[in-house]
């Protein structure tokens, strides 16, 4: 389990930055086509408060990973899928806004490369894991 948590946070930390690196608040403010969304990231100090707010996601995925791995192995696979869905979900997010304008989103490579493969793949091995296995 705590290489799955690992490799989760890794993935979520290479998209995250991808996100903040290649500047997705302003992509939204100039592409979306979701106006309350473009709204928001039109905000002063938007990129900024993303940048924050990315980041500590990154770190309370880092630090809920390793809480419930070392506290609780069916709550960690529970949380850990849920995770995994929640990313497969904003992936997908991703894709469709990219094709929808017509332009790569920030976060689509680590999408399309990490996020949904692994992902899947973790949710497979979840779903296959007997109770009580360690990973």
């Amino acid at each position: 389990m705590k290489r799955f948590w690992m490799l989760f946070v890794a993935i979520f930390a290479l998209h995250n930055s991808e996100e903040i690196f290649f500047n997705l608040p302003t992509w939204v403010a100039q592409r979306s086509q979701i106006d309350w969304l473009k709204s928001l990231y039109q905000q002063p100090f938007a990129y900024e408060l993303f940048v924050a707010v990315v980041i500590g996601l990154t770190v309370a995925a880092a630090i809920i990973g390793y809480r419930v791995v070392t506290q609780n192995s069916i709550r960690s696979k529970i949380i850990l899928g849920l995770f995994c869905l929640v990313m497969i979900f904003n992936a997908g997010t991703h894709i469709l806004q990219s094709v929808y304008a017509q332009s790569l989103m920030p976060g689509v490579v680590t999408s399309v490369s990490l996020v949904i493969p692994v992902y899947t793949y973790i949710l497979v091995k979840l779903h296959s894991q007997k109770e009580g296995v360690k990973s």
